[in-house]
């Protein structure tokens, strides 16, 4: 507890407090409110959002070319304490996690059946299955690696190389347009409760996929709160074993075995996925 920021933490659990008692007391309002909020952001910020995704996408691609492609992370003396396909597994696992194995079935469905109505594409057509891995290959290939990739730099030189904080606005106050300051209290407080909002909706969209697909497997009728509460329950006690025993074990290990399968599934897919000829 003497190492738990409190100007961070507090503000953050007040804030998700909250916005959990708004969704279950004030259900639809809250829902209403948020999707309106989310539109409006997307209308005024999609432009501006889509540019910054592809000015990411570049650096990735200029950095190694750059001084900075030649600065190792760590320091000159640093060496690496994981292979690099355990550092591939885990950064698979950590990173898209949630989103690949569930988003990325379920999206290119979604757009399939329901295109955009300014895109002028008839449902479940052909070019709405065009379309929608056209999206689906904008959405889970470069791109969000490039959102990961880019912040995840800023953080490990400002850490490791310029000895900063360990919090996400004291690496970002480390560049050099940052104007010498030293922390970012606000920026950390904003990040935590993305975070935490951002995990939530994984978990919400893992826990109905399992239970749907449960019920569709097995013919369960697993529809009631009590089984989502128990999918919930285990997913969050598998995830808290594996962070608690720390990188080298828990979360290597776990990391690795999700690594194995999804190559065994994708190599599955691969060779029955396709009709004969």
């Amino acid at each position: 507890m003497k190492k738990l920021r409190g100007s961070v933490f507090y503000p953050s659990f007040l804030l998700l407090t909250a916005a959990v008692g708004a969704a279950v007391y004030f259900e639809d309002r809250f829902l209403s409110s948020l999707s309106s909020a989310n539109a409006f952001l997307l209308s005024k910020t999609g432009p501006g959002i889509q540019t910054a995704v592809l000015l990411m996408v570049i650096t990735c691609a200029a950095v190694p070319f750059t001084p900075l492609g030649r600065l190792k992370i760590g320091g000159a003396e640093a060496v690496p304490f994981l292979s690099k396909t355990k550092w591939f597994a885990i950064v698979l696992c950590t990173t898209v996690a949630t989103g690949i194995l569930f988003w990325a079935t379920a999206e290119p469905i979604f757009h399939f059946a329901e295109p955009p109505e300014n895109s002028g594409i008839e449902p479940e057509s052909a070019d709405a299955a065009q379309f929608s891995l056209a999206t689906l290959f904008l959405h889970w290939s470069f791109s969000p690696y490039a959102i990961y990739t880019v912040p995840a730099l800023v953080f490990a030189v400002g850490y490791y190389n310029k000895k900063k904080a360990y919090s996400v606005g004291s690496a970002l106050f480390s560049l050099p347009f940052a104007g010498g300051r030293k922390s970012g209290i606000g920026l950390d407080n904003l990040s935590l409760f993305a975070l935490v909002m951002g995990m939530a909706a994984s978990l919400g969209a893992g826990i109905l996929t399992l239970k749907g697909g449960l019920d569709r497997s097995f013919d369960t009728g697993m529809h009631d709160t009590a089984v989502s509460g128990l999918i919930a329950l285990s997913i969050v006690a598998a995830f808290t074993i594996s962070a608690s025993t720390g990188l080298m074990k828990g979360i290597k290990n776990l990391s690795l075995l999700n690594f194995y399968i999804f190559i065994a599934l994708m190599i599955f897919i691969v060779l029955t996925g396709f009709p004969s000829a």
